[in-house]
Order: structure tokens, then C-alpha cells, then sequence
């Protein structure tokens, strides 16, 4: 598990999904329209 996903679980922005493993929630509306708006292609890293 990443360090995001870790921090973010412990913060409580994200929410594992009762109904599907290893899927995720955001119990925070506004925080999942944020990131559904991220856009998705990423810069590489270097």
C-alpha cells in the first residue's frame, strides 16, 4: 500500500468499499468531485 493511500485512509478521505474489495469511497462529496476532476494524464517521473 502506497503513502498516499495509507495517510489518506488514516485521514479519513477515503473509505474502503463494503460492497467490493480492495475498492475505495470518498465520504467526503466535494473532496470526490475533486478528484474526479484531477486530470488523468500524470507527468512522468523522473
Amino acid at each position: 500500500m502506497d503513502d498516499f493511500l495509507i495517510n489518506a485512509l488514516h485521514a479519513v478521505l477515503l473509505d474502503p468499499s463494503r460492497d467490493i474489495p480492495d475498492h475505495y469511497r470518498t465520504p467526503i462529496p466535494s473532496f470526490g468531485d475533486y478528484l474526479r476532476a484531477v486530470p488523468v494524464d500524470f507527468p512522468s517521473q523522473i
